[in-house]
């Protein structure tokens, strides 16, 4: 889970001991993770984020500390038009008049292009709902095939559509 001034502001995936990725439009302030739980309001390990970097609708975060667990790996290459992905956050989950998810969610989605643009001009991974959607809350969170991160959620419209910022672009 990644918080902005302490709080919760969007979703986000560990890649490794030292870094988190997540969406560019997530970072605002004084960032800070919880790693390690899927309760996004307790357990886990807590990290202050030292320094981010950005291209298109994609961030990194340089924790202050690191943290060891297991980390997602990332893919080179886009996931086939019409293959079933998963994406996970803490996004609201209903359409309107609820809050984030407590614990984090997870929904299949089938790919329908992969040129697509995410909210800063990158291009990203255009998806619909197979069992769910990306809602507010879900930005920064992943989406995978095959066993690695393929896209970081970028717009969504809570009902049918979600672009993903494309990690192998």
């Amino acid at each position: 889970a990644v918080f902005s001034n302490g709080s919760f502001t969007c979703s986000g995936t560990i890649i490794s001991a030292n870094y988190v990725l997540t969406a560019r439009h997530c970072i605002s302030g004084s960032m800070s993770v919880r790693v390690g739980s899927v309760n996004r309001t307790s357990g886990g390990t807590t990290r202050t984020v030292s320094a981010t970097s950005t291209r298109y609708d994609l961030a990194l975060m340089r924790l202050s500390s690191p943290i060891s667990t297991s980390y997602m790996p990332l893919s080179s290459a886009y996931p086939p038009v019409g293959s079933t992905n998963s994406i996970y956050g803490w996004g609201m989950t209903c359409y309107s008049g609820c809050s984030a998810a407590t614990t984090l969610k997870t929904a299949t989605v089938q790919v329908t292009s992969t040129n697509q643009t995410d909210a800063y001009g990158g291009r990203a991974i255009g998806s619909t709902r197979i069992n769910g959607n990306a809602w507010r809350g879900d930005s920064g969170g992943p989406q995978v095939y095959n066993g690695a991160q393929v896209g970081v959620a970028s717009t969504a419209d809570g009902q049918s559509r979600q672009y993903y910022g494309s990690v192998a672009y």
